[in-house]
């Protein structure tokens, strides 16, 4: 069984990137003394480097419905604060630059709940048709000089700074247009796509997925192997209720 202490000295130490065997990925995020974040001090002697690589943004997909969770999920408080600005913040904290928010159902409603964050609210008019929906207008709102962007879900409260960090950081080392998440084998957000890749997804028919642009590229990409304990989404009551019951749900694990 993987506790949560398990998984913050597993993804802080032993997180790897398949594209390079035998060799650690570089690390990311940046040195802070928050008692809840773990970093790698090797970020903080990045300084000004950091201003001359490609620009890496992050959408963060927030307009679903919360069927099943009978409201909405987004504004649930999970660590002191609602789940959508949890996941905008560390798309922040990881150094996405721009972060478009894209909002739909309750639209008004998640907006206030990350008006005090730096990001660029986003309102997907048809994001009753799926998800790709809403990636699509995500990628829209990028500027121009984006080079990559990265794709999270807004209820996944265990993807931290430092994951969504190593994602923009193995992209900016070159040789890659698609770098993916994989938790015991399932892919899942974050996922980094190149501009290159911007137009694919664009094409996708309507109820089509953008994971299948990263099937299609598989062969290519760059595989961060996260904890399968880190895929945890909020769909449900007994999902919120899972959080709940951890020592310390905010605490970042890389």
């Amino acid at each position: 069984m993987c506790t949560d202490t398990d998984l913050v000295y597993y993804l802080a130490f032993a997180t790897t990137d398949s594209t390079r065997p035998g060799r650690r990925n570089r690390q990311g995020g940046s040195l802070r003394l928050d008692p809840r974040v773990i970093d790698d001090p090797l970020r903080a002697l990045e300084g000004d480097r950091t201003a001359h690589m490609p620009a890496v943004a992050g959408i963060v997909l927030a307009a679903g419905a919360s069927r099943r969770m009978g409201r909405n999920k987004l504004l649930l408080d999970v660590g002191g604060e609602p789940l959508v600005r949890r996941t905008v913040r560390r798309a922040l904290e990881a150094g996405l630059d721009p972060v478009v928010d894209v909002l739909g159902f309750e639209a008004d409603l998640v907006r206030e709940a990350v008006a005090d964050l730096p990001c660029r609210p986003v309102v997907n008019a048809n994001h009753a048709r799926g998800q790709i929906e809403s990636i699509r207008a995500g990628l829209l709102a990028l500027p121009a000089e984006s080079a990559a962007a990265v794709t999270l879900l807004a209820d996944m409260p265990l993807v931290t700074a430092g994951m969504i960090a190593r994602l923009a950081d193995r992209f900016r080392a070159g040789g890659v247009a698609l770098v993916v998440s994989e938790y015991g084998g399932v892919q899942a957000p974050p996922t980094l796509y190149a501009r290159p890749l911007f137009a694919e997804i664009l094409a996708l028919e309507e109820g089509a997925c953008a994971r299948q642009v990263a099937r299609r590229h598989r062969a290519e990409a760059a595989v961060f192997e996260w904890p399968a304990a880190a895929l945890l989404d909020l769909d449900s009551p007994d999902d919120y209720a899972r959080i709940g019951a951890m020592a310390d749900p905010d605490r970042e694990r890389v």
